[in-house]
């Protein structure tokens, strides 16, 4: 697979009508799960980290993005961010965004 396909399959919600009932001794049914805030857990992990932990994954995600696309990397950033200001600002500079 190729850097640039990629962004052909970006994440997504599924479509509008997906919805699907299976038998299992009543009704399962598929259906959006509303969360007031995605990205809590994420802030919480990483702010448990060590500052050296901290500055480790920076440096592994600025390694891991680098050879994409800027749409892509400008896409992870702004999820970065919201999980903690501090680290989306830190992988953009070490991404020179």
């Amino acid at each position: 697979m190729s850097l640039q396909a990629i962004d052909e399959g970006a994440p997504m919600e599924s479509p509008v009508g997906t919805q699907s009932t299976f038998q299992v001794g009543g009704d399962a049914i598929r259906k959006k799960i509303s969360k007031t805030n995605d990205f809590q857990q994420a802030e919480a992990k990483y702010l448990s980290l060590s500052k050296t932990d901290q500055e480790h994954l920076i440096d592994n995600l600025i390694a891991d993005l680098t050879p994409l696309q800027q749409k892509i990397q400008e896409r992870v950033i702004v999820n970065l961010t919201k999980a903690n200001s501090e680290l989306g600002k830190s992988v953009a500079k070490g991404l020179k965004i």
